[in-house]
């Protein structure tokens, strides 16, 4: 994520359905692709119509391939249409508009890597965070796949990246992975006018017990200290790793929040105390064996925010 913002030459990437939250998408990306002086690129991709019958080869079935031929020109005549009138609309906002044929994700992800886009913005909804007899949502599948931060939108939570003060909230487990959404969330906020950062991490009832278990246990090893570390202790021991992750040439607010309890439930309210206009989570590398963790953040975390989210890759 080093020099993000920082490439002219490179763009935003809006992946539409043309959905409810299609206006949502191009209203934060319009916004962010101003801020960070690149230009704006709206995707739609159809996913292609089954003309492969092999296997019925009885004579009724033969008029079907080019019926279903004809019915996906149609369907990518009207999302051409649809995207034409996207980019019109926006007036000047989104300098491209283009129409795929192919599997989503994978045209999703080609289309970012041939634009050099810095980030992908997308849609998403409640129905986004169940996993379905298909797999993983779009939404989902980019925030697993993406080797760029996927900006996921409701219709009702976009966001003005120009509008000064934005408050960042970034989600911080304290692991090695999440140092890349630690870094990118801070770079974003020295980019965006007055931007305010607050860095939070949420301590799990259980881990500081097994944390003080583990050092009791290596302590009556040798290894260091026997007693037992109080809840206070422990505390300020993870404030301390907390602020030490936080860049040191950082020149924008910043304030640091170390909270305790049910990780959800804590995201939602620092969402709320903070008024936060976008949350960011880092991606574990180990992710794909977990579908329903972003690192150790649970979905339900992201979504009970009721926020835009943002999901950032391993340094």
């Amino acid at each position: 994520m080093k020099g993000f913002g920082t490439n002219k030459n490179g763009s935003v990437i809006c992946a539409v359905d043309f959905g409810p939250a299609t206006g949502a998408v191009i209203q934060t990306g319009c916004s962010l692709g101003k801020a960070l002086g690149q230009n704006v690129e709206a995707l739609h991709v159809v996913v292609p119509v089954p003309t492969d019958l092999a296997g019925l080869d009885h004579p009724l079935y033969a008029p079907y391939p080019p019926v279903n031929q004809a019915i996906q020109e149609e369907i990518l005549a009207e999302k051409r249409s649809a995207m034409e009138e996207l980019v019109r609309a926006s007036e000047g906002k989104v300098q491209g508009g283009s129409v795929h044929l192919g599997a989503v994700v994978d045209e999703i992800l080609a289309f970012r890597a041939s634009k050099n886009a810095d980030v992908i913005i997308t849609g998403i909804s409640p129905r986004d965070f169940h996993r379905t007899l298909g797999g993983l949502s779009t939404a989902l599948a980019l925030m697993h796949a993406a080797d760029c931060p996927v900006i996921a939108v409701d219709q009702d939570c976009s966001h003005d990246f120009t509008t000064p003060g934005a408050r960042i909230l970034v989600l911080d487990d304290l692991r090695d992975d999440t140092l890349g959404a630690v870094n990118w969330a801070y770079n974003l906020a020295t980019i965006l006018p007055n931007a305010r950062v607050r860095h939070t991490h949420v301590i799990p009832p259980a881990e500081g017990a097994l944390t003080r278990g583990l050092k009791r246990a290596w302590g009556s090893l040798g290894y260091g200290p026997s007693e037992p570390i109080s809840d206070e202790d422990f505390e300020l021991y993870s404030l301390d790793k907390l602020r030490k992750r936080s860049p040191r040439d950082f020149q924008a607010n910043v304030e640091f929040d170390l909270r305790r309890g049910i990780v959800a439930d804590e995201i939602g309210k620092a969402a709320r105390d903070h008024a936060a206009d976008l949350l960011v989570f880092g991606r574990h590398r180990l992710l794909h064996t977990r579908p329903f963790l972003i690192g150790r953040m649970p979905v339900s975390a992201m979504l009970s925010a009721h926020r835009p989210i943002a999901v950032v890759p391993a340094a």
